[in-house]
């Protein structure tokens, strides 16, 4: 009976150690664990770090950091990061990979220049005053001809005329504009094919990657998707935006372009003759339109209750395109950011931010009036704080130019 006893407590004395030891082991490799995890975490948030450092750095430089991939090492460490600067539209995408072994992080942002704009409008002086007519409202500062504005009543109707901010005499010719680089993205872009796009109901192309060119005729192969990224549409002929397509952030180019009535989104859109946005039409943030230096002339309309934000701009080659060329904004539309018009430009909605017209005018049932700016309004204090628009003009060479984040892609 003593042996047995004996026997037993040694079998439970080895149990006890083995399950002493299986819980030691196991709080070894938790803690083993532990600290790997923690390491990693580390390790992925000095990463992330690292990138956000990389899209600082060429923020602040942009001007010096080129096309082509540019390898660097920020903090003299083991982790390397790959940085880039595209042109997209009338805005800059920076790009940035961190890597260290097998672990990656990647970035890409929108970008704009910072400009402080002060001038709400800006029409060439052709020796003849700007008449106004009915209701018209000014926010900023007014270059016009001669530097007066002078009423003119149409049809008997009463003229309110409110403005607020200096008023100068402008120049015979607009401000020389920018040059601005379309064809850089373009060139660099891959051809594709839409069947890529036709088989997913959301196909998102990232800016890490090269730029998808579809060369198309007819978008109604993107009819009830969702199509986001570094994608542009391009045609020789018409593309036709439908109300039930979800674009973001891709171009539209094509000698024509047609915005359906009903469409929300935000696209960029160069074209070389005609821009027709459609009523009741959302181009969100930052959208924009570019017509620059048409063949013979070009046209552009913003529908009635349609809303644009960003910029357009029409610039022609000569004054004898301009003349012919025409800017269209529909009384209840709204255009908030900057719009150029080397042309000749009917505003009967609403600008917030700045407006430069070579020459304005307005049509009635009954007349075609030269020279007159009648219901409207141009508030540049209404422009929200944040806003980045499109830089227009060429700074001085001295100036530093600054660029500040627009949304992540």
């Amino acid at each position: 009976m003593l042996k047995k006893l004996k026997a037993s407590s040694l079998l439970q004395a080895v149990f006890v150690c083995l399950l002493i030891g299986a819980l030691c082991f196991g709080m070894l490799l938790m803690s083993s664990y532990n600290s790997l995890f923690q390491k990693r975490i580390l390790q992925k948030t000095q990463l992330q770090l690292t990138n956000d450092s990389a899209i600082q750095l060429m923020l602040s430089n942009i001007s010096k950091t080129k096309e082509e991939v540019l390898q660097t090492n920020i903090f003299s460490d083991h982790i390397y990061s790959n940085m880039k600067v595209s042109d997209w539209g009338f805005y800059k995408v920076l790009s940035a990979k961190t890597y260290h072994k097998r672990d990656t992080v990647k970035k890409n942002v929108l970008v704009g220049e910072i400009i402080k704009p002060t001038i709400a409008l800006y029409v060439s002086d052709y020796d003849r005053v700007l008449n106004v007519a009915g209701n018209v409202t000014i926010t900023g500062d007014i270059y016009i001809p001669k530097g007066i504005l002078e009423k003119k009543n149409i049809h008997g109707e009463k003229t309110n005329i409110k403005v607020q901010g200096i008023q100068k005499t402008s120049e015979e010719r607009l401000p020389k504009l920018r040059n601005f680089d379309t064809k850089t993205a373009i060139e660099s872009a891959s051809i594709s094919t839409f069947e890529v796009i036709e088989k997913q109901q959301t196909y998102v192309r990232t800016f890490d990657k090269a730029t998808q060119v579809h060369i198309t005729n007819d978008l109604s192969f993107l009819s009830g998707k969702t199509v986001k990224g570094n994608i542009i549409f391009q045609s020789e002929g018409t593309l036709v935006v439908r109300r039930n397509m979800k674009l973001e952030d891709v171009i539209i180019k094509a000698k024509k372009v047609v915005v359906e009535e009903g469409f929300s989104g935000n696209i960029q859109i160069i074209a070389s003759t005609a821009v027709i946005i459609e009523d009741n039409v959302t181009l969100q943030y930052p959208s924009s339109i570019l017509i620059q230096q048409p063949k013979d002339s070009a046209n552009i309309t913003i529908g009635k209750k349609s809303v644009l934000i960003g910029g357009i701009i029409l610039n022609n080659m000569n004054h004898q395109t301009a003349q012919k060329s025409t800017l269209f904004i529909d009384d209840s539309a709204t255009v908030v950011g900057t719009i150029y018009c080397y042309g000749v430009m009917e505003l009967k909605g609403t600008v917030y931010g700045s407006v430069y017209a070579d020459r304005l005018n307005t049509k009635t049932k009954e007349a075609n009036y030269a020279n007159l700016l009648m219901n409207a309004k141009i508030d540049i204090s209404k422009l929200p704080e944040n806003f980045i628009g499109i830089p227009l003009f060429d700074t001085n060479t001295e100036h530093v130019r600054t660029y500040e984040t627009i949304k992540e892609l």
